[in-house]
């Protein structure tokens, strides 16, 4: 037993000396210690200013049915040859003389007769002014052409109108500091950059998912000038009927001589596979150099950056393990990835410190010595990252896509430190505590060759079945928004660094602790954001609804994955990687995509699944999560879990579509007491230019706070015993300008809690109070409604209409109908500790009980019903908690005419850089003589301005072409912004129109630093200036810049932290709670999960067909229904519609449709899967609300998708939830004349589609014109001669249609 025991004791000693050659760690805990970065000759230089830009002149084609000459799709190739020189050279090239730029022949606005010479096609803002770029312009990153013609126009569901899209060229002259690499690296780009460097191709990126970069070392010379040149394709556009494709590797891929480059004739020819996130579902609406650029120089041996395209290199991984959460320890490690591309083999420690938001050393470090050998494969450059096997193909002609993703990197050698670290403060959602890491790459002699510096935290992630997702050991539920990553904004296109910082903030301050960005990968700065504020992620890189494709196009999605992870392993805020919009439809692919997690990611505690996914197949590994989508599919991903035993988190991934303007208060409110609009009606299919939703701010706040009910009772530890959900994402964020579904009213999509420039909308207090955590009430709405008199309270009666074939609410204006403001439900939104409130108006300080309420609907919503709103000068809403304490109160001040204005300037933390990019913004609000917000103030303010800053003004929804409430066409009808008709926006004009008494003005720095001045003036509702007015100024603070470079970084805001950590105790469960109380049963209330859905009877010319499962509401009020059915009843009737249901594949069945004898004889052929929300029509595609359902066996699916492509099918949905169809018959098709010359002059005439008591008439002229032959005929009859003319008239001579000789 001794001698065991000595071998045992023995074996520990040697395992001690092992790890203690490791790591050798020394520690700063114990005493405060400043830490002093050492010089390094790593240096990173900011390089967002000062580049050159120009738009190509596009070349032209004549177009015969427009009658003019149209631009042609724009190509690289179009864009160098259309940008040379007057002496012949490219833009790229080193000795380009950017003020002689040889003119290009253009016809100007399409006009035969305007023909003009242009060096620059230019870009111009909404109102059609010329911005720059028709020469070469100087700017600043972040450059967005689109930013000044964005939410200009009403918006279409398939995305912004109006705006650029078009390939970009950029210039930047550097003096090459002193060094041995240097690495250009972009932060994005959307779609594609391809790179030249002093006139040499060194590669490009088209994928436009994450960062890159490119190695410029083999083109520069230290001391040197150098040019680096950037074209970039931005033509992929939403609304695109076709995939923008990537160029197919050829020819050399890589090399270490630039001279064996020559690939100006195999860049950008679009020859390979389309990429699924660049057509009509998810692209970016902004183009431009959007993201930040650096150029980072270091030694010859130097430690890698996580930019795989196109270096090859993943860069260091720094994670903690063995966490005691409660001990606050945890093993802290760093893996560095270091390249040797130096002449010899190296000996090498990496010095690990890390430093706390104080600057105090907090732990310090060492590796073991390590051997970098020397890299056979130094200075080696890669065109792409595309593999030249990546169209191989197999025996039968189909290009093999597994295994083809790889993420093999240059010969590099791997470093790792670590230190079982105490005291460690640990990254959490309400403490987003984070540690600046250096990582100090050492010779053997102690010399320093490298410093690079990470900022991360660490925390613990898991998940267990009984208490859901777990941070640092205690429970999690994330409450929070999808955001499409597009993240756009009106006015100034795209946020530059430190308003990412502002507008997570502002979520954060929401309540929210989660954000789901969509379809393509976050930007740098946003994920920066939630690292900062405590806001976890799901991470997406690059996906499209539906199953996943196969061949090439699916590797594109996986290596756009592999990218993604590697760039953000590091960032603590990333919980969730989410690898499709829709399950990926078989094991391999989502084991696939899981392989990558484990091989990049092992270490980071991140789950990895998709939207949609139910099938156990899909989800049969450790670490899984699965989306859910309305409320769908969350049981069957439960129990697909079940079935493997392996368990992961379930995020409800959208829901709350609905839709509602910031301006419009609720239907008590001047000037319209209504949303005037084009509402299409209750469960109506989207239809561009007109509106899908008929609500107020008031209706969508009460909308998102019962859907979130849902969610946050059906959580793991939730009141209705489900146990599903561990996050919710309400859709969406920000106002957007993709999917609106009020395209008749809005320039943009306005889901969100925050309009486009992020304005805060009553629903963002609705929803801030129901997700709050401590005690809080929000009384919807506003307090200053008028009295009662002849002028207020009217508004229109509406009754449903068609018009130009289009079924909507037209407006009756001989009825007015009026609203009784004495008799309103005023709403009050509690937190979920609230189990009362009462509320009160307030007069002359006297308090008057209005009601209490202590029976919420939906947990968060207490409603008073007939309250007199046109009293009092406050209402006050005090809440309670169950042991009848004050806990929270609200309360909303009455106010009154326009007393004066006010300015407040939004810089950020570090000031107004006078970068040329950075953005400054003016608040303005009108005040009334109480110092309040004019809550009911809508009229214009006119703005002058003067000093170092480019205006860009203000915004306003529901203002622009084709917005109805804009147009002459709501004359009488609407009387928002004055009255004004003239369809134009107010972007980048010297007004705006306040909205609820507020707005906001934006203005860019320019490149000199000094002050700028806005003043505002005030206007009275017939527009005419008043003597309100008011200035404020911002001053920009200048920004050194040397040889084009400078080390001053963007802008952004301030890292602040509690000084103090929460108090971190292992906590119960919140399922296992009830266990340490004592309940009286006969006082609580436990919500049952109740089945809420909506169901509908279906009734076909007044008769209730019988369905085998119930018609039930679908996304956007839409209605789901076994389909078949259906169309067997339309059948009796006389239809012509004929149809068949695949079930080849039980998992995918395909129902296809063909109505009036299919495409090909001018009817339709369609059909729909259960793997997409896509109905595909005549080969295009028409997009759902949602995915077909099964149910019971039936296949469901949205049946005013199917109706809308069978003429004489009108819907309505009735009271009493009757979903009415009526068919009347296929509308008469208009007739047609062929002419079909046969032997000698003889012709057959045929009419289709004659109706009866018809006359046909063949016609023959001279050449002077006079009439030579006349001829009545019957269709099918051979005539003798050629007819110029034949005419088909009615018996009455009522012309009908006619055939022309061509």
């Amino acid at each position: 037993m001794k001698k065991k025991l000595s071998i045992f004791c023995s074996f520990l000693l040697a395992v001690q000396m092992v790890l203690s050659m490791i790591s050798i760690p020394t520690f700063a805990e114990e005493e405060k210690i400043k830490y002093e970065v050492p010089q390094s000759p790593h240096e990173t230089y900011n390089m967002n200013l000062d580049w050159q830009f120009l738009v190509p002149v596009p070349d032209q084609k004549w177009d015969k049915n427009q009658n003019k000459y149209v631009d042609v799709g724009m190509t690289l190739e179009m864009s160098l040859r259309n940008s040379k020189d007057t002496s012949g050279r490219y833009f790229f090239d080193k000795d380009y003389d950017e003020s002689n730029v040889a003119p290009v022949n253009y016809y100007e606005n399409g006009d035969p007769d305007n023909l003009v010479q242009k060096t620059g096609r230019g870009y111009y803002d909404t109102h059609g002014n010329l911005i720059e770029g028709d020469v070469w312009t100087t700017v600043s990153i972040p450059h967005s052409i689109n930013g000044l013609q964005a939410f200009a126009h009403n918006g279409v569901d398939a995305g912004e109108r109006g705006s650029d899209r078009c390939f970009l060229l950029y210039r930047k002259t550097i003096t090459v500091p002193e060094g041995e690499k240097f690495i250009f690296e972009l932060e994005g780009i959307r779609q594609a950059a391809y790179v030249w460097v002093n006139g040499q191709e060194v590669g490009y990126y088209e994928a436009g998912i994450t960062a890159m970069g490119f190695d410029i070392s083999n083109y520069v010379t230290p001391g040197e000038t150098a040019v680096i040149a950037i074209a970039e394709d931005g033509t992929s556009s939403r609304g695109a009927t076709e995939y923008i494709s990537e160029t197919k590797p050829s020819g050399i891929l890589y090399s270490t001589d630039p001279a064996d480059f020559d690939w100006s004739t195999q860049w950008g020819k679009r020859d390979g596979s389309g990429y699924q996130w660049n057509t009509i579902d998810f692209n970016e609406s902004q183009i431009g150099l959007l993201y930040d650029a650096y150029l980072h120089v270091t030694e010859s041996v130097y430690q890698t950056f996580p930019l795989y395209n196109n270096l090859k290199t993943t860069g260091n991984y720094i994670y903690a393990s063995n966490f005691d959460i409660k001990e606050k320890t945890a093993t802290i490690t760093v893996d560095a990835e270091v390249r040797n591309e130096s002449d010899s083999d190296k000996n090498l420690t990496l010095e690990v410190n890390i430093v706390d938001p104080d600057g105090n050393l907090k732990w310090s470090f060492e590796s073991a010595p390590n051997t970098a050998r020397k890299a056979s494969d130094a200075g080696i450059v890669y065109q792409t990252t595309v593999k030249d096997t990546a169209y191989d193909t197999d025996e039968n002609g189909n290009v093999i896509s597994e295994n083809v993703t790889t993420w093999e990197t240059v010969e590099v050698t791997h470093i790792t430190a670590s230190i079982d670290a105490k005291d460690v403060r640990f990254w959490n959602l309400d403490d987003p505590y984070m540690y600046d890491v250096y990582t100090l790459l050492k010779d053997e002699d102690g010399n320093i060759l490298d410093i690079q510096k990470k900022t991360t935290g660490f925390r613990k992630v898991s998940y267990s079945i009984d208490t859901g997702l777990e941070i640092n050991d205690r429970d999690a539920w994330l409450p929070g928004y999808a955001q499409r990553s597009t993240d756009e904004w009106a006015v100034i296109g795209v946020a530059n660094d430190w308003m990412n910082d502002y507008d997570m903030k502002l979520l954060k301050e929401s309540n929210a602790d989660f954000i789901r960005w969509m379809h393509v990968a976050p930007k740098p700065a946003e994920v920066r954001a939630s690292d900062k504020y405590g806001v976890a992620i799901a991470c997406p890189a690059g996906d499209k609804e539906g199953k996943a494709p196969d061949g090439r196009t699916w590797s594109q999605r996986v290596e756009a994955m592999r990218d993604v992870i590697i760039y953000y392993r590091n960032s603590p805020s990333v919980i969730f990687w989410e690898t499709g919009n829709s399950q990926m439809g078989t094991a391999s692919k989502a084991n696939e995509m899981a392989k990558l997690r484990d091989e990049l990611d092992p270490n980071g505690m991140r789950f990895i699944g998709a939207r949609s996914t139910t099938s156990s197949d899909e989800l049969n590994y450790d670490y899984n999560y699965a989306g859910t989508m309305l409320h769908n599919y969350g049981e069957a991903a439960k129990e697909a879990m079940a079935a493997n035993g392996k368990y992961g988190p379930i995020m409800e991934t959208e829901y709350n579509r609905e839709e509602a303007p910031r301006r419009v208060w609720d239907d008590y409110s001047p000037p319209d007491y209504d949303y005037v609009n084009k509402y299409l009606g209750p469960g109506a299919s989207k239809e561009d230019y007109h509106d899908v939703w008929d609500m107020t701010q008031e209706d969508l706040s009460i909308s998102a706070v019962r859907s979130y009910s849902g969610f946050y009772n059906g959580r793991v530890g939730g009141a209705d015993g489900s146990n599903i959900y561990s996050a919710s994402a309400m859709m969406v964020w920000s106002d957007s300008n993709m999917h609106n579904r009020n395209s008749g009213s809005e320039n943009c999509r306005t889901s969100g809690r925050v309009d486009p420039i992020r304005q805060t909308k009553d629903s963002y207090y609705a929803v801030q109070a129901a997700q709050s955590d401590t005690p809080k009430v929000d009384i919807l709405g506003h307090w200053s409604y008028p009295a009662v008199s002849d002028d207020t309270y009217n508004y229109y009666d509406k009754s449903l209409q068609t018009v130009d074939g289009v079924s909507y609410y037209v407006y009756d204006t001989s009825t007015k109908l009026k609203r009784d403001p004495t008799k309103k439900t005023v709403y009050v939104i509690g937190s979920p500790d609230v189990a009362k409130v009462e509320l009160y108006c307030i007069t002359d300080g006297e308090e008057k009980l209005i009601g209490t309420c202590d029976v919420p609907t939906s947990t968060f919503i207490y409603e008073f019903p007939n309250v007199n709103v046109t009293e009092g000068d406050s209402v006050k809403a005090v809440a309670y908690d169950a042991r009848n304490n004050i806990i929270a109160n609200d309360e909303i001040q009455r106010t009154y005419e326009a007393y004066s204005l006010k300015l407040t300037p939004v810089t950020s933390d570090e000031g107004w850089k006078a970068d040329g990019a950075d953005i400054a913004f003016f608040d303005v609000e009108v005040l009334d003589k109480n110092g309040n917000v004019c809550a009911l103030n809508y009229d214009k303010i006119n703005f002058t301005y003067s000093g170092e800053g480019i205006y860009l003004g203000g915004y306003n929804g529901g203002m622009g072409d084709s917005c109805f409430q804009n147009s002459a066409e709501s004359e009488g009808l609407s009387n928002y912004f004055g009255g004004n008709k003239d369809e134009v926006s107010t972007i980048h004009k010297d007004y705006v129109y306040a909205e609820c008494g507020t707005n906001r003005i934006f203005v860019k720095s320019t490149r000199n630093a000094g002050e700028f001045t806005l003043n505002a003036t005030l206007c009275d509702s017939s527009g005419s200036e008043t003597d309100i007015t008011t200035s404020a100024s911002v001053t920009s603070e200048p920004v050194a810049v040397e040889g084009g470079l400078t080390t001053a970084m963007p802008a952004r805001q301030s890292y602040i932290y509690a000084e103090n950590a929460p108090e971190i105790e292992s906590a119960p469960s919140m399922v296992s709670l009830s266990d340490e109380f004592t309940v009286d049963w006969e006082k609580a209330v436990k919500v049952e999960k109740v089945d809420d859905t909506v169901y509908y009877t279906v009734t076909l010319n007044g008769e209730t067909i019988d369905l085998p499962v119930r018609a039930y509401e679908g996304l956007m009020n839409s209605v789901f229904a076994p389909v078949m059915p259906v169309l067997d009843a339309l059948k009796e009737l006389g239809a012509d519609i004929e149809y068949t249901y695949d079930e080849t594949n039980p998992d995918d069945p395909k129902l296809t449709v063909v109505v009036d004898g299919g495409t090909d004889n001018g009817g339709h052929t369609m059909w729909c899967h259960l793997s997409e929300n896509i109905l595909h029509v005549d080969g295009d595609t028409d997009q759902s609300s949602d995915f077909p359902h099964i149910v019971d066996g039936e296949f469901c699916f949205e049946l005013s998708m199917i109706f809308k492509y069978i003429d004489g099918v009108n819907t309505l949905i009735e009271s009493g939830n009757v979903y009415a169809i009526t068919y009347e018959g296929a509308a008469p098709k208009d007739p047609e004349i062929t002419v079909v010359p046969e032997s000698g002059t003889s012709v057959t005439v045929t009419v289709t589609n004659e109706p009866e008591d018809s006359v046909l008439y063949a016609v023959q002229y001279e050449e002077d014109g006079a009439l030579k032959n006349v001829k009545i005929i019957n269709s099918g009859d051979n005539i003798d001669f050629m007819p110029d003319k034949v005419f088909l008239w009615k018996t009455d001579m009522t012309p009908l249609t006619k055939w022309e000789k061509q």
